[in-house]
């Protein structure tokens, strides 16, 4: 099983349907009617009665965009000046007709506000669902494009078939385990995805050499973290792993001699990105469980013993100790 990690898109703003606009119909008149009743209480304090009127337009135009905001004032303008207008016929209250008049008035402001609103709301919907298409689309790419680099990779080194997406899977893991969440999550992902897509600028004949690499060809292997890095520069939806694949060869120790140096560039402990040394351990982890045509591959219990004796040295203690709890739960599958 492949592990692929996108980050969950929000899902699209849904229109609401003709039950939930009838419920919001009944509960703006419903408010609309407790406007109506202040209008009899207090006939002179048709001030603060508009404002109640206005709520719920308000409420409306923002759940049900500009449909809702139009038919809620429709409904608050029309209880408010039957309410008005009650108290001049039934109430008989003095004065009350001009305020049935400018009543009108207040019904075109109330039109007005729950018109702009709405069409407000409508356009802050419209406009985050073509983001959220937009952004699907560039997820989209980014894992052609991801895929196309991976298939190259692959074609060009024969030994990189399946060594990838083992790495990015259990990578991916340990960054759970070691609190890596949303995008520092998904940019770990793809850069343990490609971390080796720099060998596509190291010739054939080092990658496919039947054999231990002679000096001149372990520098030329050894370029492949800063030609990865310089391409993932260039494409900017995956920009962001670049410093992980820059320096997924680095030692924790920042040692620069031996068998194993870090490179290129020497640096060591936290000044080495997370993502780097979690692609290190589990990188190095699959290379010494794949047979090789110069040596065959470790047992599972010795590659483990071997990152225990470099815990602190060429790798982070915390990223090896992720990794082993990982492998006691779920076996390593090569």
């Amino acid at each position: 099983e492949e592990t692929v990690l996108i980050l969950p898109e929000p899902a699209p703003r849904t229109r609401k349907g003709g039950r939930d606009l009838l419920l919001g119909t009944w509960m703006v008149l419903a408010a609309a009617a407790v406007g109506l009743v202040l209008v009899w209480l207090l006939p002179r304090g048709n001030e603060w009665t508009t404002l109640v009127y206005l709520l719920p337009i308000l409420w409306a135009a923002l759940h049900y965009g500009l449909r809702g905001g139009i038919l809620a004032a429709s409904g608050s303008g029309i209880c408010h000046l039957l309410g008005l207008a009650g108290l001049v016929v039934l109430a008989g209250v003095p004065g009350i007709g001009r305020e049935v008049w400018s009543g009108r008035a207040d019904l075109l402001i109330l039109s007005l506000a729950g018109a702009l609103v709405g069409w407000s709301r409508q356009r802050e919907v419209r406009l985050r669902e073509e983001l959220i298409e937009s952004n699907r689309l560039l997820r989209r790419d980014l894992v052609r494009v991801s895929d196309a680099l991976i298939q190259a990779v692959e074609a060009k080194d024969a030994y990189t078939g399946g060594h990838l997406r083992r790495v990015s899977e259990y990578a991916v893991e340990v960054g759970q385990r070691l609190g890596l969440r949303g995008r520092d999550l998904e940019t770990l992902h793809y850069a343990s995805l490609l971390h080796d897509v720099g060998k596509l600028g190291v010739p054939e004949s080092v990658l496919r050499k039947e054999g231990p690499l002679d000096d001149h060809e372990t520098g030329l292997m050894r370029q492949h973290p800063e030609i990865g890095a310089r391409m993932l520069e260039r494409l900017e939806l995956l920009r962001g792993a670049a410093p992980l694949v820059l320096h997924h060869q680095e030692r924790f120790d920042g040692e620069l001699d031996g068998q194993h140096p870090g490179y290129p560039g020497g640096i060591a402990g936290e000044q080495i990105p997370l993502g780097a040394r979690i692609i290190a351990v589990v990188d190095a982890f699959d290379a010494m469980t794949t047979t090789r045509p110069y040596r065959e591959a470790l047992p599972l219990e010795e590659a483990a013993s071997v990152l225990r004796r470099e815990r602190g040295r060429q790798f982070d203690p915390r990223v090896v100790d992720a990794f082993l709890d990982s492998l006691a739960e779920r076996p390593w599958r090569n």
